[in-house]
């Protein structure tokens, strides 16, 4: 049996750093629509509140191994609203 961690911090309204044994991520979001960045990519999520019923899709694949993601969080959502803006007008 292996231990786990895991805690999650308040910074802003609807803004969450989560801290656990595998790393820190951050997420954006409600409890029915959230987006998560964290070390395997950038994740959406969405979820019936209270059912315990849930779905979550992968927005981007992993940064890259040589540590240049600086501004990451930025990239992929300024990538994502460019991505929702194109599929509106199609």
């Amino acid at each position: 049996m292996g231990w786990r961690f895991r805690k999650s911090f308040r910074v802003a309204p609807g803004v969450r750093i989560n801290v656990s044994n595998r790393g820190v991520s951050a997420t954006i979001g409600g409890s029915a629509l959230s987006f998560s960045v964290v070390s395997s990519g950038t994740f959406a999520n969405v979820s019936l509140p209270g059912t315990g019923i849930s779905c979550r899709e992968r927005l981007t694949e992993p940064a890259g191994f040589d540590g240049s993601n600086g501004f990451l969080f930025t990239r992929i959502f300024k990538n994502w609203v460019q991505r929702r803006t194109r599929r509106r007008r199609t």
